[in-house]
């Protein structure tokens, strides 16, 4: 469907494709019939590897309960089972993430597509498939003792979950998207340049995400600048003059400009700036963050990251 839609070029709908700041495909990257013949042979392996472990620890056709649980039953085993997936998935996926054995010969596969698109939402290496997937769904179906249709139920839900948040596009009218904040605009930044350490939460939830600080735009929305109190010092603003005696009085700034913040997470602001200090010598110095536009403060020395302005 979702091929379909990028074909068509529908502007309603192009509208509604989320922008990336990486190219659609790298020269390095696998071409769309690569994705496509891996995935075929990806489920395959995973099938027959779910069937192998479905004859092993399943009881026989006939012992089976004929009797479907009921809706409520099923409705809140679907609920547990989101959750201890989401867990399990997040911490595998974390840690393919954090060791760089398992991200070079497994996890990157996965990487290679820069900007997701639905036919790649199963593009891993096999044996990440196995772990991720396949295991990742048994052990709620496990333990949480699921009648086959329950569990097929389970997994149909976050296989199409899957293919929705690597679909690119952010629709209003889709229901994952509308129902989950962990869709295909809070995935597709995972596969950003600067957001792969981030957003590692899936299928369903990312609650994990902003318990660990792992959240994207939360982690991100500290890094802005803040309008709050800074302090003053005075020196020059060569580096010679870097131990120059602060000011320990009160101090006073206004500037105009725009903030800016670096890779690092330093703020840093163009403009000019005009400062009053009381018993101020030579340059001054600003410690403290800058709010976009027009900004001042008032407040003793206090401990702060400390940059410069033009004065």
């Amino acid at each position: 469907m979702f091929y379909i839609l990028s074909t068509l070029n529908i502007t309603r709908v192009e509208l509604h494709k989320i922008p990336t700041d990486q190219p659609m495909r790298r020269p390095k990257n696998p071409s769309a019939s690569t994705v496509l013949w891996k995935v075929f042979i990806q489920h395959i392996f995973q099938a027959v590897a779910a069937l192998s472990l479905a004859i092993s620890i399943r009881p026989p056709p006939d012992q089976l309960p004929k009797q479907m649980e009921s809706w409520p039953v099923i409705l809140i085993k679907l609920a547990i089972a989101a959750i201890l997936l989401d867990t399990y998935q997040y911490w595998m996926h974390r840690w393919m993430h954090l060791n760089r054995t398992l991200y070079k010969y497994l996890h990157s596969v996965h990487h290679q597509l820069t900007a997701p698109y639905a036919f790649g939402a199963l593009y891993n290496h096999p044996l990440e498939g196995l772990v991720m997937d396949t295991v990742g769904g048994a052990v709620p179906s496990l333990l949480l003792d699921m009648h086959p249709w329950t569990s097929t139920l389970f997994f149909t839900l976050a296989t199409l979950k899957t293919v929705d948040d690597h679909c690119g596009y952010s629709l209003p009218w889709d229901p994952f998207q509308a129902l989950f904040q962990n869709n295909a605009a809070y995935h597709d930044k995972h596969h950003w340049g600067k957001g792969i350490k981030y957003n590692f939460s899936q299928p369903f939830f990312h609650f994990w995400d902003i318990w660990m600080g792992t959240d994207f735009d939360m982690a991100m929305e500290k890094l802005k600048p803040k309008h709050y109190k800074g302090s003053v010092s005075s020196g020059s603003d060569s580096d010679e003059d870097e131990k120059d005696e602060r000011f320990t009085g009160n101090g006073h700034a206004n500037c105009n400009g725009t903030m800016h913040v670096n890779s690092n997470g330093t703020p840093y602001m163009n403009g000019n700036g005009t400062y009053y200090m009381n018993g101020s010598r030579g340059g001054s110095k600003f410690n403290g963050h800058f709010a976009n536009g027009n900004c001042g403060t008032t407040t003793p020395l206090r401990r702060s990251p400390r940059m410069h302005a033009s004065s």
